[in-house]
């Protein structure tokens, strides 16, 4: 069951991969999107991430690390809330913790560099 299971994740990651180099291409935001949140799905599934040595980490240290960068968001926003109210009213609107973590400007920003 298990290798049924890894086989159709490997063939179905594989065509997500395609499938997000073609929504690349066109520019294709929402298929993007939907293309991410299947490989996230085919993850959680699975039950293990990747750490950033390359080591595989079980679900429930995935799990431990999401919350502390979750808060650790949190921690930063709260700081900058104390400094700067606008901006932390933008990234407080824009960065999305739930179903993985993404930056989603509610318009664009043209930010000065």
């Amino acid at each position: 069951m298990a290798r049924q299971f890894l086989a159709s994740s490997n063939a179905h990651s594989s065509a997500s991969i395609r499938g997000h180099e073609t929504a690349n291409e066109n520019n294709d935001d929402s298929w993007i999107k939907r293309i991410d949140a299947e490989v996230e799905q085919i993850e959680n599934d699975f039950g293990y991430n990747q750490g950033l040595g390359g080591e595989i980490r079980q679900r429930s240290e995935f799990t431990k690390a999401k919350r502390k960068i979750a808060e650790n968001i949190r921690h930063a926003l709260k700081i900058i809330k104390e400094h700067h109210n606008g901006l932390w009213s933008h990234l407080d609107n824009s960065i999305k913790t739930s179903g993985g973590f993404r930056y989603e400007p509610e318009r664009e920003i043209d930010w000065l560099t």
